[in-house]
């Protein structure tokens, strides 16, 4: 097992723009730019801007200020929203950015730039790029997941009114990623499969800088499942409220016509009422926010996530994994994590193929155990918070690393 252990080349002064404040993690954005702030922070000088369009309690701002350099928070006001989303539209500007552009909050951010003279700015999300575009400064920008091709995923998948409005999202946030890029000195992404998706012709340097998972926090524990299948996540997020759906209407009835004894729990904050309806099946569970994490992914024998929208890499499966449940996805979730199918991950895109895979694991105890251990050490090999920041390291101090 590789320690989590970060090597920096100097002290240096960072200035890093969030959309969200990083703490509570209940997001994938803000799991990713939190481990990311606390292991850079280990060495160097780390002032934070954050957007919030919630309020940020006084513990959770005591936690970040623990061990970053200076904290700066600019609220959102949501009785805004509609004059600002109204007014990017008609001029055609993607509604991802206008929901976090203000003007004014322009203006203070620069001035806070101007007076840091930070050695490096690191930018995450394209929501935040305009806030530093025309800074003359080291940047970087992490895309993270490729906004443009999740839009039209929801396009596809999601409800008919609504396709139109994502469709016409997603051309303007490609045109948008395309725009910004050579305003920013380095640029990084989640995984090969977005980086191919933001840039198909395969002519621009994006680097790839995965997410890691703190393996000492979720581990394997004795703890007795009290249900047969786990699905935990956001559940107020458009593809893990799909995905919970399919479990339950689409898989699950192949699982129940073998063994009709199988039990469901699914947990994650603010479930929609698509989500609390799944529960009026008596096998199934909707717990709703859970306050430790790790129970939700111990609940389950075995983790499934059919998630067939959205981009980026599923922090639920490999923090699934880490924890020693035998996890089943689709080909679209483990494209961005390249786990082996069959050895360290099952892969299905049908509900009666789901349920079978499902069925002959939780029937066989050996394979059951083998599998455990396979995911457990997929993880630990590859998915290293502190070798997924090395990346970002070099780049902040003029080293970039060679391109995979």
């Amino acid at each position: 097992m590789q320690q989590e252990v970060c090597i920096f080349a100097r002290h240096m002064k960072l200035c890093v723009l969030t959309s969200r404040f990083p703490y509570p993690i209940e997001k994938g954005d803000k799991l990713r730019i939190y481990h990311q702030l606390r292991m850079l922070s280990q060495k160097h000088h780390i002032t934070l801007i954050a957007l919030t369009d919630q309020p940020v309690a006084e513990e959770d701002l005591r936690h970040m200020q623990a061990f970053l350099e200076e904290i700066h928070i600019f609220p959102i006001k949501k009785w805004s929203l509609p004059f600002f989303l109204a007014k990017a539209y008609l001029k055609g500007d993607p509604l991802q950015v206008a929901y976090f552009y203000r003007p004014k909050i322009h203006q203070k951010i620069r001035q806070i730039i101007d007076d840091l003279q930070p050695d490096h700015i690191y930018c995450q999300l394209i929501r935040m790029a305009a806030y530093v575009r025309d800074i003359p400064l080291p940047k970087t920008l992490d895309y993270m997941d490729c906004f443009s091709a999740g839009m039209a995923r929801q396009a596809e998948e999601g409800p008919t009114w609504q396709a139109g409005i994502y469709h016409r999202e997603s051309r303007l946030l490609f045109a948008y990623q395309q725009a910004v890029y050579d305003d920013f000195t380095f640029h990084t992404i989640i995984s090969e499969q977005d980086r191919k998706l933001l840039d198909p012709a395969g002519k621009r340097n994006i680097q790839i800088v995965p997410n890691g998972i703190d393996t000492t926090y979720f581990q394997p524990s004795p703890k007795h499942p009290r249900a047969s299948i786990a699905f935990v996540g956001n559940m107020g997020y458009f593809p893990n409220v799909k995905a919970a759906d399919y479990l339950v209407k689409k898989i699950m009835p192949y699982v129940w016509k073998t063994d009709p004894n199988q039990t469901v729990i699914i947990a994650g904050a603010r479930p929609t009422p698509q989500v609390l309806a799944l529960a009026k099946d008596p096998r199934v569970e909707v717990t709703g926010w859970v306050e430790d994490i790790r129970d939700a992914y111990l609940a389950g024998k075995v983790f499934v996530a059919p998630i067939f929208t959205g981009s980026g890499q599923q922090n639920k499966i490999l923090e699934a994994m880490a924890m020693g449940r035998p996890c089943f996805t689709t080909p679209l979730v483990n494209n961005a994590i390249e786990a082996i199918p069959g050895q360290e991950i099952e892969i299905a895109d049908r509900p009666e193929l789901f349920a079978q895979q499902i069925l002959r694991l939780l029937g066989d105890p050996a394979a059951y155990a083998t599998r455990v251990q396979a995911s457990r050490y997929f993880v630990e090999a590859y998915m290293n918070w502190a070798r997924a920041v090395e990346t970002l390291e070099q780049n902040f101090s003029g080293m970039p690393s060679p391109q995979d």
